[in-house]
């Protein structure tokens, strides 16, 4: 598509010498980036640049946080091995991101980011599903803790009973 607007984004960007090893950072549009700067800022080329850009940053913001989510619930004991095969899923996708950024097809990387920002929702879903039924065995162990006592109670106060009958 490049080759068609008279470009060569390829040679121009990761020029035969000096070539930088690519960086997330390099996705930016700010002056450490180098997404949008071939385009002319407010035209379609410049808006679809910060889109993706955007979402990029914010897929990786999702992912880490559910990873995070995910920690806490393992550390916790529960089972989260289908959140992690979920967020195994979204950083794949965060992967194929960086490759399909280089098809210069919006569609195309707005259906990949798309995929991976469900997978990272899916990941994070499962965390909290996870956090959730923690926080429930907790209360039914309290309850059932409480329930306990009580009948050890009432138990210590029949046993007194008994004991304080006199015997005939």
């Amino acid at each position: 598509m490049m080759e068609l607007q008279g470009k060569r984004a390829c040679v121009t960007r990761h020029s035969n010498h000096g070539v930088q090893h690519p960086t997330d950072a390099m996705l930016s549009t700010g002056p450490s980036g180098v997404c949008g700067q071939c385009h002319p800022p407010g035209s379609p080329g410049d808006r679809g640049a910060k889109e993706v850009t955007r979402r990029f940053e914010s897929l990786g913001l999702a992912i880490a946080g559910a990873d995070s989510l995910l920690s806490v619930a393992e550390t916790r004991g529960m089972e989260v091995g289908t959140g992690r095969d979920a967020l195994r899923e979204a950083r794949d996708h965060m992967t194929n991101v960086r490759a399909a950024l280089h098809s210069f097809d919006l569609g195309t990387i707005r259906g990949v980011l798309n995929d991976g920002e469900s997978g990272a929702r899916k990941g994070r879903e499962l965390a909290e599903r996870a956090l959730r039924d923690w926080r429930g065995r907790r209360i039914g162990m309290a309850l059932s803790l409480g329930v306990i006592l009580m009948l050890i109670g009432l138990l210590i106060l029949k046993i007194r009973s008994i004991e304080a009958k006199p015997t005939g």
